[in-house]
């Protein structure tokens, strides 16, 4: 039976753990390996993020079997307390098969010197923030990233996303993809699709207000992809401008953002809906079946028929929806 540790920090929002605790709990249902959760504390005992009772965990830290899985959960204020609680919690980060921090976790793990080295999945509205306190940390915008044995997950319904990905791992895509359906999910995002920020907001990290409206106009023309010279100009730049500005906050030019969002859409489309593959080419500006089949393996490493088998759980419906019937 595979162990899962639930470790909460203080300040930790009460729906992330509720939400992998049901998680797990349906997983058997779908035939998923038997698993056995286990709430730990950081301390004697944390608060939830939104006040109420102290919490207890069913164990000490210091006292706890190692798991396979530890999910760390916190927020903030991040406690101030002395390093005295240091030491359990690495020993129980350093027993465990594998590590998972969920949103703000990070602060506190970060807190006693634990992420240096990791990419670090944070979540953007707090992105800024974090690297300002640790500068020399790697950050993606993506929902979650994996480094070794450890986890970095944006939070909120990027979890859900992560723990499919795990539970596929241990017990294949078909219990994952059992497992999304009775949660009414199309099946798990991929860690490579990027958080769903809203650049227009400002309320991410700092994007020049040209390079929000160009993804605004990206996004709104993924059938019809726009040339990179068109865009310019709608927006009121120069194409070496607006490349400069791409390569500042995105790190990457305009042809690659705009690729990367049109095969991301497909990669949506393929995995939730029974559009046929050239329809869902067409659909995201890709001209010929051959065009799209070799971009999506350039950027996926299989084709999407391969992608749209690899999770199938039923050829015969992926046939039809190959050829259209559905």
């Amino acid at each position: 039976m595979l162990r899962v540790g639930l470790l909460l920090l203080p300040g930790y929002p009460l729906a992330e753990p509720a939400l992998v605790r049901s998680l797990l709990a349906d997983s058997d249902a779908a035939g998923g390996a038997p698993l056995a959760t286990l709430t730990l504390c950081a301390t004697d005992a944390v608060m939830p993020r939104e006040g109420g009772d102290l919490v207890r965990g069913d164990l000490n830290l210091s006292d706890a079997p190692a798991c396979d899985l530890l999910i760390v959960f916190g927020g903030e204020p991040v406690s101030r307390g002395g390093d005295g609680a240091r030491a359990p919690l690495v020993q129980a980060l350093t027993g465990a098969g594998e590590v998972m921090v969920v949103g703000n976790a990070h602060y506190g793990l970060a807190r006693h010197g634990l992420l240096a080295g990791l990419t670090l999945a944070l979540p953007w509205h707090g992105a800024q923030r974090y690297l300002t306190m640790n500068p020399d940390h790697r950050y993606t915008d993506r929902l979650f990233a994996r480094t070794g044995k450890w986890w970095s997950v944006a939070g909120g319904l990027a979890l859900a996303d992560a723990i499919l990905a795990w539970i596929a791992e241990r017990s294949g895509n078909e219990v994952a993809n059992a497992l999304a359906a009775r949660w009414m999910l199309p099946r798990g995002r991929a860690s490579e699709e990027r958080q769903p920020v809203p650049l227009g907001a400002g309320a991410g990290p700092a994007v020049d207000p040209k390079v929000a409206r160009t993804v605004a106009l990206m996004e709104a023309n993924l059938e019809e992809p726009l040339t990179t010279d068109q865009i310019a100009e709608r927006i009121g730049v120069s194409r070496r401008q607006l490349e400069r500005l791409f390569k500042r906050h995105l790190e990457a030019v305009p042809s690659q953002y705009y690729l990367e969002l049109r095969l991301q859409r497909a990669r949506q489309l393929l995995r939730s809906t029974r559009q046929s593959i050239v329809q869902i080419g067409l659909a995201c500006g890709f001209a010929s079946g051959p065009h799209f089949s070799s971009a999506y393996r350039n950027r996926f490493g299989m084709t999407p028929r391969e992608d749209r088998l690899k999770g199938d759980t039923d050829p015969a419906q992926t046939g039809a929806a190959e050829r259209g019937e559905d």
